[in-house]
Order: C-alpha cells, then structure tokens, then sequence
C-alpha cells in the first residue's frame, strides 16, 4: 500500500526466491488484485541449474488461471519459448515480455500468432542484456510500425497505466 500509494509504483517483480504455486504467494496476489497494479514474474524452462523455488511457465499459467483478474507478465521470452507461450495462450491475463537471450528466429512471430500483438511486452533485461540485441529480436521479425509499436511502448504504456 505504502509504496504503490504513496510513491507511485506501477508493479511487483518477483525473480526466483518463490515458485509461484506457493500458497505463499496469496496474501500478494491478492493485494495486486486490490490495487489493479501487475505482476511480473521470472519464468525460463531449464534442464539444469534450476533454482528450488523458480517457476517455468506452466507454473505461471497455473498461477494465471488461479488469479485471474491480475495482469501477470511472464519474463523472458528466449527462455520460455515455443513450449512457454503455449503453457500461458489460454490465460488471457498472462503477457510474455521479449527478454532473455540472444534472438531466436520466428519466436516474437510465434508468440505474435499465438497471444496477439496486446500480450508482448518488449523487456530488455537490462543491465544483464545487450540492448541492442533485445531490440534486435523486435525489428528483425520484420512486424509492421503498429505493432512494433504496440510492442516496444504502448502495451507497457497501458498495462502500467502511464
């Protein structure tokens, strides 16, 4: 409450400290419920090193239908991939932001037919990621101005209510 009214905070991130299938999680989801103010939360599918309490997108597609009124942004599209944006296509809630890893090819359009140009954040994963090259992944899929636009501005734009 305090730093959403009080200092103007737009969001919660949440990095690997918490699966998001914890029941633990509930007080603040349902705060973010409250307040209208989005989640986004660290996503990528692993086959080692995974952290004992970070999620991978079937667990935020879980916690996107169990909190369905929150706005829930799942980070790193190059992580989750092709197998991630299908976990989260029936959860309307649920955006994919553009970051983490160097570009795929046919991802951001993969993701562009699957969730629509309204569920694609862009993120940068800044100061971990070259710029440039999240950038990279948006103007080389070759998207027409409306939508890159929508990608790299208006959909934050909106979601942040800015």
């Amino acid at each position: 409450d305090r730093c959403v009214t009080g200092h103007g905070f737009k969001g919660v991130k949440l990095e690997v400290a918490l699966n998001c299938r914890s029941e633990r999680l509930e007080p603040i989801m349902k705060k973010l419920e409250e307040l209208e103010i989005p989640l986004l939360h660290h996503s990528w599918y692993k086959s080692v090193s995974k952290y004992p309490e970070e999620s991978d997108p079937s667990d935020i597609a879980f916690l996107g239908r169990r909190f369905p009124r929150v706005k829930i942004v799942m980070a790193h599209l190059a992580g989750c991939g092709y197998r991630g944006i299908e976990d989260i296509a029936p959860c309307p809630n649920v955006s994919i932001d553009t970051s983490g890893g160097q570009p795929v090819a046919g991802l951001v359009e993969y993701a562009l037919r699957r969730l629509g140009p309204a569920r694609i954040i862009f993120g940068s994963d800044a100061p971990y990621r070259d710029i440039a090259c999240q950038l990279g992944r948006i103007y080389g899929a070759g998207l027409n101005r409306r939508t890159t636009r929508k990608i790299l501005f208006d959909n934050a734009k909106e979601l942040l209510k800015i």
